[in-house]
């Protein structure tokens, strides 16, 4: 191998500015394209605050409505564009998009303009990133957005010879920090990583000043904000408290060894995420602490900081509770390895380093297909769902499970009269109730199989009126969808099952496997009641 040549580069030429701008243009065209139309329990949580917003009544009660960095753009979308899921996947992929840019500018600075290209290519055709552009409901394409920001930022401040330039760069990376954790306040477990490059990278402790000012308004903005919608000047921290004991079923309490592992196993075994891009991470990692790692210093210290915190740190400010292991909970450090990844690639030999990028675009791109048919069938079924009951021309409300409310609210359209309300568990009904449905009359109620199994295994305590799965009578099924068709899952459980049925599995394990996909493939994913 040999090193990459680092240099200043005074500017871009024309041609290296229409290269980054097709990329860019690349990348938003694979998000557009494998946009995942998926419905998600987080939808109701983002999407119900940002539309009382513009309803003009919205009071946050749990932490995920104090997420005001994700949810008041969310609002603006909504304002502007209407209700829909295209208006709802706006901001994350303009944060996607600004992501790009950002890999193009921290890549080009560190390892210079082929380096800059190169990471956004890898960034372009990462799973992951191109999933999390089209989701709305999840914080952490902005949250990666705004703290590679602040990342960038920094780089940029402790460079600065004047004095004056310094203050306001470093001031910038406070704010941006700042808006990343007005997402998702876990932002706030990477300072540290960037106090240690400050540190060591300057003597002058004018960018970290300049830096927490910064970051200093937007806590006075957020607490000021607390304060007028709920009278509190800590509410966001009270309702971080107080979700954090109830965090077990996810993270657990007490350290365990499995949880080291948890993240390299995903790495390896979830390839619909993640592609074959953290294979080649890893080589990126090695070649950059061995080669590179003063002008990758701060990339290193944010990717191996993340690892060591998400390993052993803790989800509770009051008491040790191991994190959750999400997948997309990575995204943080997307433009991170994006950037390592090309600086590797190009110090390999040409034939070597094409191969590598090509490698990585053929799986990302087929990976990402899997994702939108393996997320298509719940989106269809409710759509349809939503297609009917726009046909009506009654103004009968509809009573529908938890978490399909706001999708079904997308699809009816913001012009719609019809009220949706929720049976179920909810955070706006009082703890232990469930709503009563067992004499409603002149209305639609909406079963959405999916949903509720997946909220039944989750929350085993979130109860559901037994009327829905087991209805009464008199209640007419006016609209029944089992396995949508267009989806592609179904088409690949029916090829599993031809599979199955070959001599060579044994019988033993090919019968039990076909009981299960026959019973899926007769199970009723949505069902439309009418209670005359």
């Amino acid at each position: 191998m040999k090193s990459v040549e680092v240099h200043e580069n005074p500017g871009a030429t024309r041609g290296q500015i229409a290269m980054l701008v097709g990329l860019v243009l690349l990348g938003v065209i694979v998000r557009i394209a494998f946009h995942p139309q998926a419905i998600e329990p987080m939808h109701r949580v983002v999407a119900n605050p940002a539309m009382e917003i513009v309803e003009g009544h919205f009071h946050p009660h749990s932490f995920g409505e104090f997420r005001y960095g994700l949810i008041y753009p969310a609002a603006l979308s909504f304002a502007l564009f209407g209700v829909s899921l295209a208006s709802f996947s706006l901001y994350p992929l303009l944060c996607s998009i600004g992501s790009l840019i950002l890999a193009y500018a921290i890549g080009k600075r560190i390892g210079g303009t082929r380096v800059g290209l190169g990471a956004v290519f890898v960034l372009s055709v990462l799973p992951l990133d191109i999933y999390i552009a089209g989701r709305g409901e999840w914080p952490d394409g902005p949250q990666a957005f705004f703290a590679t920001l602040a990342l960038w930022l920094l780089m940029v401040a402790v460079d600065k010879d004047k004095r004056r330039q310094t203050l306001w760069v470093g001031f910038g990376c406070g704010l941006a920090l700042g808006m990343s954790c007005l997402v998702k306040v876990t932002t706030l477990y990477l300072v540290p990583a960037l106090i240690v490059y400050a540190v060591v990278n300057r003597k002058s402790r004018w960018p970290l000043v300049a830096a927490v000012a910064g970051l200093g308004v937007v806590f006075v903005g957020e607490t000021t904000l607390d304060y007028w919608l709920t009278g509190d000047l800590i509410a966001r921290v009270r309702s971080i408290t107080g979700v954090s004991a109830g965090l077990g079923d996810q993270g657990g309490t007490g350290y365990s060894v499995s949880q080291l592992s948890a993240y390299p196993k995903k790495f390896f075994l979830q390839p619909l995420m993640y592609g074959l891009h953290m294979y080649a991470a890893v080589g990126a990692v090695v070649y950059a602490i061995r080669k590179q790692w003063r002008q990758s210093l701060l990339l290193l210290l944010w990717v191996l900081w993340f690892f060591g915190y998400v390993w052993l740190g803790s989800s509770s400010p009051t008491s040790y509770r191991r994190l959750s292991q999400f997948a997309r909970y990575i995204a943080i450090i997307n433009v991170p390895l994006a950037v390592l990844i090309a600086l590797w690639f190009a110090s390999l030999r040409s034939w070597v380093r094409w191969g590598g990028y090509v490698l990585l675009a053929a799986a990302g791109l087929f990976m990402a297909n899997l994702n939108v048919a393996d997320q298509g069938e719940r989106t269809i079924a409710v759509r349809e769902a939503a297609r009917y009951l726009n046909e009506q021309k009654d103004s009968h409300p509809v009573y529908v499970n938890l978490h399909t409310d706001s999708a079904l609210r997308f699809f009816l359209g913001s012009n719609s009269n019809r009220r949706i309300v929720c049976y179920g568990r909810t955070s706006r009904l009082e703890e232990g109730s469930v709503l009563d449905i067992s004499s409603i009359e002149g209305a639609y109620v909406l079963y959405d199989r999916n949903h509720v199994e997946e909220l039944q295994r989750r929350y085993p305590d979130n109860a559901f009126p037994r009327e829905v799965v087991s209805p009464p009578a008199h209640w007419k099924e006016v609209l029944v969808i089992s396995n949508p068709g267009r989806a592609s899952s179904y088409s690949q459980l029916r090829m599993i099952r031809a599979v199955a049925k070959l001599p060579i599995i044994p019988q033993r394990f090919s019968s039990k496997l076909i009981e299960t996909i026959d019973k899926t493939l007769k199970e009723r994913d949505l069902v439309l009641y009418f209670v005359p």
